[in-house]
């Protein structure tokens, strides 16, 4: 008896655990290979992953900031949880990543359960960039829930622009030189 209760709380566990929603961000190359690296030039795209698994909330909204210096916003597109979609608001450092089922009189439950957004980059300069929920709320549904301000708002991915090989490889070369030059000269 006492094996059968464990078996049957483990199996209502883990299927509490399977009907939960989730959101996901990670960043790819535009052939849709994960990568965090990049150099400058290349296109960077987000791939913000959502599973509507046990809503229980109606619209979704949520903002990604990052390093607007380091990149340019080329574009982007909304999942389809929603028949209705807001304005994907792509600015110097912010971007909507999702912005759906507000302001429906009677949204329906999504359409289907896991889709994706994305927001498209180009890398123009190095550094890191720390991506992460921002704006004025970040509301998936019914796993997160924040509005009136940054301070609480998770991190969600980081992705990395270094120079690439040839360049790097072409600064070390001179900075050979010098090294070398100096060295004849004394």
């Amino acid at each position: 008896m006492k094996r059968t209760l464990v078996v049957v709380a483990a199996v209502v566990g883990f299927a509490a655990a399977a009907s939960a929603s989730t959101l996901s961000v990670i960043s790819t190359t535009t052939s849709n290979v994960v990568q965090n690296t990049f150099a400058p030039g290349d296109t960077i795209v987000l791939r913000i992953t959502g599973d509507a698994t046990g809503v229980t909330s109606n619209g979704i909204h949520g903002e990604l900031t990052y390093n607007g210096a380091l990149t340019t916003d080329v574009g982007g597109t909304q999942g389809d949880w929603y028949s209705t979609l807001g304005t994907q608001f792509l600015g110097d450092g912010v971007s909507v990543a999702f912005d759906q089922g507000n302001g429906q009189a009677n949204p329906t439950a999504p359409n289907n359960q896991i889709s994706t957004s994305t927001i498209t980059l180009l890398a123009d300069a190095t550094g890191i960039s720390i991506v992460r929920w921002g704006g004025e709320n970040l509301q998936f549904f019914d796993i997160y829930t924040s509005s009136g301000g940054f301070g609480d708002m998770p991190d969600a991915h980081s992705f990395t622009i270094i120079p690439e090989p040839a360049t790097a490889g072409l600064i070390g070369l001179g900075l050979l030189g010098l090294v070398l030059g100096g060295r004849r000269r004394s």
